[in-house]
């Protein structure tokens, strides 16, 4: 697997994880602020270019 690859596939493990607490609002928040960081490190990895969460 490219390192994009494990990005990706960790993004989606925790999309899931945060399907499994939809109930904890923080735990979702959690899982989705993680998710996004390797969502942006997939994206950077394939286009070379950083992007920002906005913050």
């Amino acid at each position: 697997m490219t390192p994009a690859e494990i990005a990706a596939t960790k993004a989606a493990e925790l999309l899931d994880k945060a399907e499994e607490y939809i109930l904890d609002e923080g735990a979702v928040k959690n899982c989705v602020a993680i998710a996004g960081g390797w969502m942006r490190l997939h994206a950077t990895l394939v286009t070379g270019t950083f992007m920002s969460d906005g913050h």
